[in-house]
């Protein structure tokens, strides 16, 4: 039984004496197919998160999407398949979660709805990332164990203060420039994932931006990268400014060797006004180091103008 007749079936307009009008379409039997998808999903609304919620959830925009027209105005499609892809994030199913994802995306770009298209893009990410750390740590192996490690330190540095958690966390920094690009993202997920590291990463990119850049350039990385959520746009300094109480913008740069778009680069305030490229060295007016996420090489974001 689907769930509006379970949920409506009783003294609704949806109701009928009759099989025949029960299986009648919505629009014969006075009520809309879009009125129903609203009515089930104002439903969907008040569920928790929870396994018995997250698979009821998903049933329920599973029902909707079939009786949704995908041009209606009364329920943005692209919300549905967002919520589905969350539900299945929470389960775990970080595949069904990437192509609800796509779908979301999709009608976010057609709507332009760039609120929600920012979010696909972030959650786009990170679902992938959680799919890679999951199969990673079900292989087993030195990067099994390196991950578990890591999460230990996540616990201490995140939640913890005096020097055990001074330690982890310098632990988890020192792997921001790992070889191993997995290991790296790892590393910046922990340290963008509480407040207490977030805040020792603002002040090391404060305090070494003009000493040890390549320190600050690794800072920046991590609260870059929170900042732009996935997504390749510039991103102004009044962003940084709010959240971080810093004066710099966020860019992305393709990598010199491998062409990988590069997300998330910390610059100066002027750096997305003026002109920059890329190249194999630091020779300019201006540059920033960056390991890039796919092939592990050096590359330099730089700008032949001095953007400070």
């Amino acid at each position: 039984m689907s769930f509006w007749k379970q949920l409506f079936g009783s003294g609704s307009a949806n109701t009928s004496a009759s099989a025949k009008a029960d299986s009648a379409p919505a629009s014969k039997q006075g009520i809309s197919a879009d009125d129903q998808a609203r009515a089930l999903f104002d439903t969907y609304k008040k569920l928790r998160v929870s396994e018995e919620d997250n698979k009821k959830g998903i049933a329920i925009l599973t029902e909707i999407l079939g009786m949704l027209d995908l041009n209606t105005t009364k329920l943005h499609p692209g919300v549905v398949f967002y919520q589905r892809a969350m539900r299945y994030k929470f389960l775990e199913n970080f595949d069904a979660a990437l192509k609800d994802l796509d779908q979301a995306l999709l009608f976010a770009e057609q709507r332009g709805d760039q609120m929600l298209e920012s979010d696909c893009h972030k959650y786009n990410e990170e679902i992938r990332q959680s799919k890679n750390r999951a199969e990673i740590e079900s292989s087993g192996g030195e990067k099994a164990t390196k991950f578990r490690e890591m999460e230990a330190q996540r616990e201490v540095a995140c939640y913890n203060s005096g020097s055990d958690a001074n330690a982890a966390f310098a632990a988890l920094f020192e792997d921001l420039s790992n070889p191993d690009s997995d290991v790296r993202l790892n590393a910046s997920r922990i340290l963008a994932d509480s407040n207490t590291t977030l805040m020792q990463l603002v002040s090391i990119y404060k305090e070494c931006l003009n000493s040890d850049v390549s320190r600050a350039h690794l800072a920046g990385r991590v609260l870059g990268r929170k900042l732009a959520r996935g997504g390749a746009e510039l991103i102004a300094p009044r962003s940084a400014e709010l959240i971080y109480g810093l004066n710099c913008s966020v860019l992305p740069c393709s990598c010199v060797h491998c062409g990988f778009m590069n997300l998330g680069i910390a610059a100066p305030a002027r750096g997305i006004e003026v002109p920059y490229y890329h190249q194999d060295n630091d020779k300019a007016a201006y540059s920033i180091s960056v390991i890039c996420d796919k092939c592990s090489r050096k590359f330099f974001v730089i700008w032949d103008t001095d953007p400070r």
